[in-house]
């Protein structure tokens, strides 16, 4: 009678006594006789069964496209969601924040592959982000990379979201400070000519920049005294395009 027997079918462990080390044996996808080892029976059984997990998930991330595989980095998968995902779903702005937001989380967590990320590493450096001084910004960097390792799941890349078992820090509510009237009336008497209009639309109209940007001559009708909005213009140093106009 066999007892003890490894899973699947695997030859029993057993303890070499030339190098002194546990043994475990394990007979790969391909017939071959891997022998990862530890100083422990428990330890060798261990590191067998990793090798037996990392084995099934490669089988099962063979298949996929864009060259996926077990070792896809968080790196990759943020670029690949930059540019496959996100890129048709939001504006060239928000495209442009989301690609500075996983430059941060590449910096601390890039290299770290995809279906190994622990949540415990996500809630540090959330609160690193949070104690540096912006916990707005980590609250919005720890939301991206859930929504990137929703992809993640959906792909069979990871079997679970570990960012969403992390909590967003709090935010602390900020009285933004506006200027006054008297303020508004020195700024525009110290601006350039070229651009006290633009100004003076920000600040007395309560125009967005963006709008102000994309207005052109034709929105103008100097005999009415008017001035048409039509679309806001957005300028951006990387992504897909190098900017983008809209309608408003």
């Amino acid at each position: 009678m066999v007892v003890n027997r490894a899973p699947r079918g695997q030859p029993d462990p057993y303890f070499d006594k030339a190098r002194n080390v546990w043994v475990a044996p394990w007979r790969k996808a391909d017939g071959r006789l891997g022998k990862p080892t530890g100083r422990t029976r428990a330890a060798a059984e261990a590191s067998r069964n990793r090798h037996i997990a990392d084995e099934a998930a490669d089988a099962k991330l063979g298949s996929l496209a864009d060259g996926f595989h077990a070792g896809t980095t968080l790196a990759e998968l943020g670029r690949w969601w930059l540019d496959h995902v996100a890129v048709h779903r939001v504006r060239v702005t928000t495209w442009s924040t989301y690609d500075k937001q996983l430059r941060l989380v590449g910096t601390r967590l890039g290299n770290v592959p995809v279906r190994k990320l622990r949540a415990d590493q996500v809630a540090t450096m959330v609160s690193e982000l949070a104690k540096s001084g912006s916990p707005s910004r980590a609250r919005n960097v720890r939301a991206l990379l859930a929504q990137v390792l929703d992809e993640a799941v959906n792909l069979g890349l990871a079997d679970d979201n570990v960012a969403k078992k992390v909590r967003s820090p709090r935010v602390p509510k900020v009285q933004r400070r506006t200027l006054s009237p008297g303020e508004v009336s020195r700024l525009l008497a110290a601006c350039d000519d070229r651009y006290s209009a633009a100004v003076a639309l920000c600040f007395v109209q309560g125009w967005r920049v963006s709008e102000a940007l994309g207005l052109a001559w034709q929105d103008i009708d100097l005999d009415a005294g008017a001035v048409r909005l039509r679309r806001g213009s957005t300028y951006v140093v990387e992504g897909p395009s190098t900017a983008v106009v809209g309608s408003a």
